[in-house]
This record gives structure tokens, C-alpha cells and sequence, in this order.
């Protein structure tokens, strides 16, 4: 009788294949990119100390440090619309603007999320994908949790005409704001360019009219000086420039009234999904990755037949069917949980994560940002074909995880998964569909060395132990009887259910 195997992969798997797929593998091919944001969040504070004061006159003294990046800005999209014979040189300031030509560039790289800001993600995350996921949870919370994030941006939308909210302990707050309004002002700026030009050419065409309806006038009346005629129509074209910079004055407040933190944070982590699947295409093809990862699945699983849940991004199931190498794997059906580089990829917060934040802090009753919009269940009904798993029509689609669920299994095996509470959902739902505590299948987990460690070679194997404690326990405190809970570890280990081995 052959055994029925469902094999359960994490990162470790593609690492050990050979794959550049680490958070900090990621982060380092952008490297320029992020360091050019370090470097000017931490001249932020500094880089807008020249300024007009009679300029600012009309703001009051406790507001106006603050006001001068805002001020800035309108200033440079303003500065940016005129031609360069209207510009007064004496009156730029360059280091200013040279900064925001800078955040432009920056905003428009194909490359640039607004999660690599350097206060949202921070430099000392875990290299696992699990520190990623736990850091949005993070950052979300964050903002939730420090009113002053949230109100002092509404204060700023509601006020923006008369005012600008007051100066933040937390310059870095101060900074990742701007660059949330930058970046709306600078995806705007060709339809304003456009309004604006296109606003010019009828006030030349209108001062034109003007000229030559008056000249006809001065024909009529030979006392009128001939100077007056270009004075009249250059004082009304002079006029109706100065409505029109009010005008652009207005769009660039409407912008900022208009953000929305929900839609902006969530539009820019698929912006993030794109970039790393890109990353993770290029990675894929190069070296021997795919006949590695082939290699390790069939050390894993030999000539079972299996079905694969992965966490990866990675296809395995195309790179096992375009494979001609010596290794037969018979995979039946793989299913990427969170996508995969020829779909769209997921990342997410773990349903269970927040409810254990929420149990720890409080529920966040009408907070700004919308906690469930970044789970991963949500996304990805919102964001991929996969949504249909969620359909109730009574039948099961051979692609998801109620499928692999709901097969018998005699061995469940996992290999390069740190088995972190980002995925803990999955676990639980898989454990409690297959009655894990009443049923005969095995939990093999499996563990790789990295290198050589002559002083802890047993390291490794411990780390994988540590995991796989952290999440039985976890998941015998759900059971409906507590002594059955308390009693799962022990009893997965009489019966040889719970086994722990090297991959070679």
C-alpha cells in the first residue's frame, strides 16, 4: 500500500536550493533605493531651514517648523509648473529644490514602496518572510495605536489652507508623512501640468483679445496714450495668473483632503508584492535553483505520490513538469497558499496574529486603519483567482486547501517552514480537518544544517525543536478538552507520530 503524503514546504526549502529569497537578500539588490531613504530621512529635519520668513509670516511661530516641508512642496509644484524664463534664480533654493526633484525620482521608481520607508520597515527585521508579515501587523498597530500619527494628518487635511499641524517629537513620523503627501502631489503633477498649460495659452489668447479690442478703441480715441493698451492687457494677464496658481493652490489641498490611509497602505503593499515577484522571477532562472529544488523534494518524499501545500512563491509544480533530470517526483497537486510568481503573490497578517494582539491590547474599535484589510485571508479573496475558494456552492475546486485537507493522510511532512504564527490559521485549520489527536498520522519535520558549527552542531536541529513545541502547544491549547490538549505532545511521541530528522 503506498503511502499518502502531504508535504508542507516553507522558505528553508528554496534557500536550501540555492535561492537568493531572503527578506534581507530582497532589501539588498535595492539597497540604493533604501539608502538614499536614510539618508534623506535623516536630513529631513534640516534640509528646510532657508527660507523666506516673510513668507511665512502669515503662519503662527509654533506651527511653522513644521509647516516649511508642506510649504516647500506646494512651493516646488508651483516652482515646477512656471517656465524657466519666469523662474528667479536668486529666489530658488536649490538644496530644497534639488531634495524634492530627489523624493520625485525616488517616488517614481518601479522599485519604491512606501513600506521600505525605513520607519516601516525596519533595518533589523528577521530575514524570514514571517518578519515581514509580523512588522505590517506592527506598523499597523502602530499607527492605531499613536493618535498623533492619525490626527496630526487629519489635522493637516482639515486645515491645510490656513494652517499646518504642529511640529511631531517623532521627526521620523513627520517624514513618512511627507513622502505619503509627495507622493500624491508628484502622481498628480502631469494632469496639473496639463491643466496648467493649458490654463496659459487661454489667458494669452484672452490678453491677445484684449489688445486688439482695445487698440481698435484707441483708434477711435487719439488721446489715449499708446503704452496703455499693452498695460491694461498685461495687468489682466497678470491677474488671471494669479488666479490660476490659486487654482493649482486648491488641487494640491484637495489632494491631501483626499487621502485615504486604508487604500494608500493597501494600494502600496501591492506595489511591494509586484517588486518582489519580479525580484523573484529574475532569482529563479539563474544558477541551478530548479533541478536543486526537484532534487530536495524528491530526498524528501521520494516516489510517493504527494500533494504539496507551499508557502512559497516559487511554481514548483511547473518547474517538476518542464523537469527532464534524474529525479521522478510524483507530485498529484501543489498549492501556493499565497500565491506564486506566475500569479499574484500575498503578503499578509495571519488572522490568529491579530486576534492575540487584540487579546494582549484591545480591540481597535474605529480605528483609522483597518486591521482585517491586511490579513491574508482578506487579500487574498480581494487580490487573485483564489477567492473562489471561499465560495459556498458545495463543491471543493481541486486547487485549494480544502482539498488537501480533506484527502487521508498517512505522513504529514514538513521541511523549511519556521512554522511562525504568520501561518499558525493554516496549521490549525489542516490539524482540525484531519482530528490530529484521535487520528493515526504522522508529523514528520524535517531540519537542515547551515554550514559547519564544531561548538553547537546540534543548533539547527534544536531551532526546528523549539518551532515545532511552540506550535503543538499552541495548538493543543485549542482543543475542546484541556487535558487532551496539554496531553498532545506526549502522546504524538508514544505512538512514534512526531518525528524530527535531518535532510541531508
Amino acid at each position: 500500500m503506498r503511502t499518502r503524503t502531504l508535504l508542507i514546504t516553507g522558505n528553508g526549502l528554496d534557500i536550501k536550493s540555492g535561492l537568493k529569497s531572503t527578506y534581507t537578500n530582497f532589501f539588498n539588490q535595492k539597497s540604493i533605493l533604501i539608502n538614499d531613504l536614510y539618508f534623506y530621512e535623516g536630513i529631513y529635519d534640516t534640509i528646510f531651514e532657508e527660507n523666506e520668513e516673510k513668507e511665512l509670516q502669515g503662519f503662527d511661530k509654533d506651527l511653522c517648523t513644521y509647516c516649511k516641508p508642506i510649504y516647500w512642496l506646494q512651493k516646488w509644484l508651483l516652482y515646477y509648473l512656471e517656465s524657466n524664463d519666469e523662474k528667479d534664480n536668486n529666489l530658488v533654493k536649490k538644496n530644497m529644490y534639488k531634495f524634492f526633484d530627489h523624493i520625485d525620482g525616488v517616488i517614481r521608481d518601479y522599485d519604491y514602496s512606501y513600506w521600505i520607508l525605513p520607519d516601516v520597515m525596519k533595518k533589523d527585521i528577521s530575514k524570514n518572510w514571517n518578519g515581514l508579515e509580523g512588522a505590517i501587523l506592527d506598523y499597523i498597530n502602530q499607527i492605531n495605536n499613536k493618535g498623533f500619527y492619525i490626527d496630526g494628518l487629519n489635522n493637516l487635511k482639515e486645515n491645510i489652507r490656513y494652517r499646518c499641524f504642529r511640529q511631531d517629537k517623532d521627526l521620523t513620523i513627520a517624514f513618512n508623512i511627507f513622502m505619503i503627501i509627495a507622493q500624491h502631489v508628484f502622481e498628480n503633477k502631469k494632469s496639473i501640468k496639463i491643466f496648467y498649460d493649458d490654463s496659459i495659452e487661454k489667458i494669452e489668447a484672452e490678453c491677445e483679445k484684449i489688445q486688439k479690442d482695445d487698440t481698435k478703441e484707441k483708434l477711435k480715441d487719439v488721446s489715449k496714450e499708446e503704452s496703455e493698451t499693452k498695460k491694461i492687457a498685461e495687468q489682466r494677464k497678470k491677474e488671471l495668473k494669479d488666479e490660476l496658481k490659486e487654482k493649482v493652490k486648491d488641487i494640491f489641498y484637495e489632494l491631501i483632503e483626499n487621502i485615504d490611509m486604508n487604500e494608500f497602505l493597501n494600494s502600496e503593499l501591492n506595489k511591494l508584492e509586484n517588486v518582489f515577484s519580479d525580484y523573484l522571477k529574475h532569482e529563479v532562472d539563474r544558477n541551478e535553483y530548479k533541478r536543486n529544488v526537484i532534487k530536495n523534494i524528491y530526498n524528501l518524499v521520494g516516489t510517493e505520490s504527494v500533494n504539496i501545500l507551499n508557502f512559497n512563491y516559487t511554481d514548483y509544480d511547473t518547474y517538476i513538469k518542464d523537469a527532464n533530470n534524474d529525479y521522478s517526483v510524483n507530485v498529484n497537486k501543489v498549492f501556493n497558499i499565497h500565491g506564486s510568481v506566475n500569479d499574484h503573490i500575498i503578503f499578509g497578517i495571519d488572522n490568529k496574529s491579530n486576534e492575540d494582539y487584540e487579546e494582549d491590547n484591545g480591540e481597535h474599535k474605529n480605528a483609522p486603519i483597518s486591521v482585517p484589510m491586511f490579513t491574508k485571508t482578506y487579500r487574498i479573496m480581494s487580490r487573485t483567482s483564489k477567492s473562489k475558494m471561499f465560495e459556498s456552492n458545495g463543491s471543493a475546486n481541486n486547487n485549494d486547501i480544502y482539498y488537501l485537507a480533506d484527502q487521508s493522510y498517512d505522513v504529514i511532512k514538513f521541511f523549511g517552514h519556521s512554522l511562525s504564527d504568520a501561518d499558525y490559521s493554516y496549521f490549525q485549520s489542516i490539524f482540525d480537518k484531519l482530528d490530529l489527536y484521535n487520528s493515526d498520522v504522522v508529523l514528520e519535520f524535517y531540519y537542515s544544517k547551515h554550514g559547519t558549527n564544531n561548538v553547537y552542531p546540534d543548533k539547527d536541529m534544536h531551532k526546528v525543536e523549539n518551532n515545532v513545541f511552540s506550535l503543538l502547544s499552541k495548538y493543543g491549547g485549542t482543543l475542546d478538552n484541556k487535558s487532551r490538549g496539554n496531553n498532545l505532545m506526549h502522546k504524538l511521541l508514544v505512538e512514534g507520530r512526531l518525528v524530527i530528522k535531518e535532510l541531508e
